[in-house]
């Protein structure tokens, strides 16, 4: 089952609408809520949401509080979407800060690792709905950047070696290839171990 990790997303409907039409079990939970390591452990993979927190106040972190256990698990597969791609971004040491106002379009996304299996079954670029006013702005190890578009370097992102995904755009506003990419995730979750890293191919 995903844990779907709410942050105060608009698209919280949307998102749980997608993960039905693929018929993916999921429960959704609150972000400034802590479980029992026993509890996580019942999870195959989290999906962190959009929200409208910026990761750069100081104060953000008790409404956040299971994205960071998640987070630090280590073992489970996360995908962070929006604010929790930034999340993702910032916990591992990226900068993070506000665009001049609000990035609220349909953007072509370019695909640099479409080897990564987060990316399987999806061309070179891919239409996805953007909607935020803060972007990641580097991309520090043990994190590797997977997409960029013309309004943003950072679209995608990877931690090296553990199931830690981050995308900037929207899946679940992003029609059938935003599909695919929730799909994707699934099937990674539930069959990950410590040494499938070693089989993520490079962004190279």
């Amino acid at each position: 089952m995903l844990a779907v990790v709410n942050n105060g997303t608009h698209f919280l409907a949307d998102l749980v609408g997608a993960l039905d039409r693929l018929t993916l079990d999921h429960e959704v939970l609150a972000g400034d809520r802590r479980l029992p390591a026993t509890a996580i452990e019942r999870y195959s993979g989290a999906i962190l949401t959009g929200g409208h927190l910026h990761v750069y106040d100081p104060d953000h972190h008790p409404k956040v509080a299971l994205d960071e256990q998640f987070l630090s698990m280590g073992e489970v597969p996360v995908l962070g979407i929006c604010l929790g791609h930034q999340l993702i971004a910032h916990h591992h040491g990226a900068e993070v800060e506000p665009l001049p106002g609000l990035n609220d379009r349909l953007e072509t996304i370019e695909l640099l690792a479409r080897r990564d299996p987060l990316f399987a079954g999806l061309p070179s670029r891919i239409r996805a709905r953007l909607v935020h006013g803060d972007a990641v702005v580097t991309v520090p190890k043990p994190l590797v950047r997977l997409a960029s578009s013309r309004t943003g370097e950072n679209e995608a992102i990877r931690h090296v070696d553990r199931p830690i995904y981050g995308v900037q755009f929207h899946p679940e506003l992003s029609a059938r290839e935003g599909l695919t990419i929730l799909n994707n995730f699934a099937g990674l979750c539930g069959k990950w171990t410590s040494s499938a890293a070693t089989e993520l191919p490079s962004t190279h």
